[in-house]
């Protein structure tokens, strides 16, 4: 008896399907790697791209990384929805907003996400709708004025996060207070506003308000002015194991100070440039 082809279900593209896809969406720029049987795709200029091209992301097999560049809109999210084991996925330049960006709630296996310059029409807010990603333990927003407090306040939400970058964005030391409410925080980037105008953020006042995440062991201060007396301080976090001042204006003898001050603290440090100190 032939059994019925309505019965069998959708059917799994063949190895050579796969490689024809693959091969068209290389044609249109993807940069496509594989290890271990799992893909991870790149998409610098997505401004060729239409829906029917990322909904074939599915067909090449299972994509586990994917980052987009510009050209990328929040409409064409529910085109990815076959790439069910999506577990990191980054954005330069991507088109969304605060109610959009709950369509990321549709990955459930997503571990880290990163938007590097979102659009002035995202203040964050929107963020509050992946709370429920259980497995969400990065995020990283950078490059936008327009992400404040507020979006420092739903990113807070997400409690599963262990993984925080935040530079070049808008929030003041209010927006970084909430960074306590995140009980499983243990890396953390902080870089400058670069507004050059006050209040200024990460400051002294930023050192104190970080000495409330417990859990923390790892720190990245970004271009940015502190003082001796603010930076000792850190060494009242418990668990902390390493501090990078990443274009920080300190003084050389400073820095030797402070690590024998922190003797359990890999201490790193790079020069500041001209570009961010004057």
């Amino acid at each position: 008896m032939v059994a019925s082809l309505a019965c069998i279900g959708p059917m799994r593209p063949t190895r050579a399907d796969s490689g024809d896809i693959l091969r068209q969406l290389e044609s249109k720029g993807a940069k496509i790697t594989s290890t271990k049987g799992a893909f991870s795709v790149s998409i610098r200029d997505c401004s060729m791209w239409n829906d029917a091209d990322f909904k074939s992301l599915s067909g090449i097999g299972t994509v586990t990384n994917l980052s987009v560049g510009l050209g990328f809109r929040e409409s064409s999210l529910p085109s990815l929805t076959g790439l069910t084991d999506l577990e990191i996925f980054s954005s330069n330049g991507m088109e969304f907003t605060d109610k959009g960006v709950g369509g990321f709630a549709q990955f459930p296996k997503i571990r880290r996400l990163a938007f590097f310059h979102p659009p002035k029409n995202f203040p964050g807010v929107g963020l509050s709708r992946l709370a429920n990603l259980k497995n969400l333990e990065s995020l990283t927003v950078a490059g936008s004025f327009s992400f404040g407090d507020e979006g420092m306040a739903a990113l807070c939400t997400i409690k599963s996060l262990k993984h925080v970058r935040v530079w070049h964005a808008g929030n003041t030391n209010e927006g970084i207070k909430g960074l306590k409410e995140l009980p499983a925080l243990e890396s953390l980037t902080l870089g400058q506003r670069l507004t050059h105008q006050q209040p200024a953020c990460p400051d002294d006042e930023t050192i104190a308000l970080l000495l409330d995440v417990k859990k923390l062991k790892s720190l990245l201060l970004q271009e940015v002015r502190y003082n001796y007396e603010s930076l000792v301080r850190l060494g009242k976090l418990p668990e902390l194991k390493e501090l990078t001042l990443d274009g920080i204006d300190v003084s050389e003898a400073d820095v030797e100070r402070l690590k024998k001050e922190l003797p359990n603290v890999r201490v790193n440090r790079t020069k500041p440039t001209d570009v961010f100190m004057t």
